[in-house]
């Protein structure tokens, strides 16, 4: 319009938005409790506050983070778009405000469409291969020189892909939070989203020394940054991308599952096959929100030591590195611990005999953490027993090896054997997972009988009918 109208043509339009955006307000229907709580008209320290108080909500700070890379991105486009098409596209500013135009459609078609696919199937496990896809875009723009007609399609597809990025990370903050909360969240992300908005003004300023193409390869370059970041940062992230992958692999068969709905808080102790069934265990039970037991080995490096972090993971210290006395002194803290979370109403799962098998079936020997924690178990705590079987025999155990496999490594062979197409062309292998509410017998167990009795009773019960290959 700024070609084809008056001024004052521009101020009505304003003024009448703004208006229907206030008329608009006031058909808004809260049935909800006003929080009586008071927060500091001080942006800094409502920043502070705000997140501090999200600290414990699910990875809510790192999904708010993460979306307003989607406002940045955005801003930079805006901004960006406006002088690329009209210097390296030589466009006029009617033919540069329809290309600003359809990547708003983009967005917003995007969006809607983003919207009934997450309703049916949740995203949310999908938005670092949106990140790469939208990088993967920015790419293209800049090494690619196209006409404009190519240009404003590959724009729009652009917008379209990001729309798939934005819409489950909106929806995991309107899942998790309810009433004032989901207010007081959303004030806090949309300061947050304005310092990454004000920030994409310093980036494009500082990349555009360069020259204003470098701004596509500038966006490229964080998109795949930020889609590492979303992969190691959510929980549900993780859960979703592997449950995804193993699911490919393996026919993966649940048994008696309601008996871990029973609304009390869960000690899961399932046995130990292979590295890869923890990972199985958190991603396929991520509802109950589990606090697994590791192998101090996982936390020394920084990335796996990260993702340990998001499942509030417990140190397990090698106890054959160990002296004696401070092996005894780990053991009882390592009981401390345990005990503590389940009496804070916190789900614990750990494997009895803290390592994988060697030959196949359930060797717990002397160690004494399930025998400790049943024979003290608190109040209003279930023992679910876990009974896993097929994974012996798989990539990921020790059949036919001197060591245990590196989970890193099998990782990055399974994206690959799923990517390449391997998977397709064979038949799966069946997992399946029992579960057994066995409080009444593991604690009658712990009280009548001493440790290796204890520990026995329980191998025979793991390896009772079991699947080896």
């Amino acid at each position: 319009l700024t070609d084809h109208a008056d001024a004052y043509v521009l101020y009505v339009l304003l003024a009448a938005f703004a208006a229907l955006g206030l008329a608009g307000s006031y058909f808004l229907n809260a049935d909800d409790q006003h929080d009586q709580t008071t927060y500091s008209s001080n942006p800094f320290k409502f920043l502070k506050d705000a997140h501090d108080k999200l600290e414990g909500c699910e990875n809510l700070n790192q999904v708010i983070y993460s979306l307003s890379v989607f406002w940045w991105l955005a801003a930079t486009l805006q901004m960006g778009l406006i002088i690329f098409c009209t210097q390296d596209l030589a466009l006029d500013t009617f033919s540069t405000g329809m290309i600003l135009s359809l990547t708003a459609v983009g967005i917003t078609t995007g969006c809607i469409v983003a919207g009934f696919v997450d309703k049916k199937h949740p995203l949310i496990a999908h938005t670092p291969c949106f990140a790469i896809l939208i990088a993967i875009c920015c790419f293209v723009l800049y090494f690619v020189k196209m006409d404009a007609r190519i240009f404003a399609a590959f724009i729009f597809l652009t917008a379209f892909i990001s729309a798939f990025y934005k819409i489950p990370l909106d929806a995991e903050i309107q899942k998790n939070m309810k009433g004032d909360d989901l207010n007081v969240t959303l004030a806090y992300f949309n300061q947050v989203s304005f310092i990454f908005i004000l920030l994409a003004s310093l980036t494009f300023s500082l990349v555009s020394l360069i020259s204003t193409r470098a701004m596509f390869l500038m966006l490229g370059i964080v998109m795949l940054l930020c889609s590492f970041y979303v992969f190691v940062s959510i929980r549900k992230v993780i859960c979703g991308v592997f449950e995804r992958i193993i699911d490919k692999r393996y026919d993966i068969r649940i048994h008696n599952i309601e008996v871990m709905d029973s609304g009390r808080t869960l000690l899961v102790l399932p046995n130990h096959q292979a590295v890869v069934d923890p990972m199985i265990m958190v991603s396929k039970f991520d509802k109950y929100h589990l606090r697994p037991l590791s192998d101090e080995s996982y936390f020394v490096m920084a990335l796996s030591r990260r993702v340990l972090a998001l499942f509030d993971a417990v140190k397990v210290p090698d106890l054959a590195k160990s002296r004696k006395q401070k092996s005894v002194d780990q053991i009882k803290k390592l009981n401390s611990i345990t005990i503590d979370t389940l009496k804070q109403g916190r789900n614990v799962l750990f494997y009895p005999s803290g390592h994988i098998t060697k030959t196949g079936t359930e060797q717990i020997g002397s160690r004494s953490l399930a025998y400790e924690t049943c024979k003290n178990l608190p109040d209003g705590v279930d023992v679910c027993v876990v009974r896993i079987s097929g994974l012996w025999g798989s990539m990921w155990s020790r059949y036919h090896k001197k060591k245990t496999p590196n989970l890193a490594l099998g990782f990055f062979k399974s994206v690959w054997l799923y990517l390449s197409g391997w998977v397709k062309f064979h038949k799966k292998r069946r997992v399946d997972i029992e579960i057994f509410n066995m409080t009444e017998e593991l604690t009658s167990w712990a009280n009548e009988y001493d440790k290796m009795t204890f520990n026995k009773k329980l191998e025979d019960f793991y390896n009772e009918n079991n699947l080896s290959l």
